[in-house]
């Protein structure tokens, strides 16, 4: 069997639905955060790092007989790396639960490879933020031309509060008309006299 090591930053806090208290976020932690994201923790074979936003840096140690086949993997062990201080103590844990540093298998060309595939998904994704940010902007100058011209030309249509204040207007009109009609029945008004 082979054992398949996965640094996650994931995970949920273990505290009662009633005094729960927010993860350690990673800006607190620099030198776990330096850990994770420059790379040092997937230069250790077998190992990935995947960021889940407001969640605690835990390692995740699976085991499974091939790198291939995810979902047959089990999971052995959680390791929450916020207890970790130092980096030379994250290296030791690493080596530890038996992960070994891959760099000294790996080629010149296999790491600049890597380096390259790190440097075009991080490109890719400020090209999509990039792009939703622009969208965002276009859809919010068309709302406000859109609002601009109906206050200034009018939709034709009455605002609800208009509409309300005629119905109200309508009511008191009508209420009055009725009481009037009543007072003259019941006789407080003097009825107008026939003609002869």
């Amino acid at each position: 069997m082979m054992a398949q090591n996965r640094c996650e930053v994931s995970g949920v806090p273990p505290f009662a639905p009633y005094q729960q208290q927010p993860p350690e976020a990673l800006n607190k932690l620099p030198e776990l955060k330096a850990f994770l994201k420059s790379g040092e923790a997937e230069s250790y074979r077998n190992v990935e790092v995947n960021f889940i936003h407001g969640k605690k840096a835990v390692l995740t140690i699976y085991s499974g007989e091939s790198a291939d086949d995810r979902d047959s993997w089990v999971e052995e062990e959680k390791v929450t790396l916020s207890d970790y201080q130092r980096t030379e103590e994250m290296h030791q844990l690493m080596l530890e639960k038996g992960s070994a540093r891959s760099s000294h298998f790996q080629s010149e060309e296999e790491l600049k490879e890597m380096r390259l595939k790190k440097a075009q998904e991080k490109a890719d994704e400020e090209e999509r933020k990039l792009k939703r940010k622009e969208e965002r902007e276009k859809r919010k100058a068309e709302r406000m031309a859109r609002q601009r011209l109906e206050e200034e030309f009018g939709d034709g249509k009455e605002s609800k509060e208009e509409k309300y204040q005629k119905s109200r207007e309508e009511m008191i009109e009508r209420n009055r008309r009725r009481d009037e009609m009543k007072q003259r029945e019941m006789g407080r008004y003097p009825k107008p006299e026939p003609e002869l």
